[in-house]
């Protein structure tokens, strides 16, 4: 799994809507800053229906 198809059914407007912390959702750009961080897990993740 790669860091595009982890995310690709987050959607950032929900996340500000929330306010879910740190508030930092306010662009769809928003959600790079885990990009370096994120490790595959060893296992397939369900996908999201996309």
């Amino acid at each position: 799994m790669t860091y595009d198809q982890l995310i690709q059914c987050i959607d950032h407007s929900e996340l500000a809507a929330a306010e879910i912390y740190p508030q930092i959702w306010d662009s769809p750009k928003s959600l790079e800053w885990a990009r370096d961080l994120f490790t595959p897990p060893d296992g397939v993740l369900p996908s999201c229906g996309h």
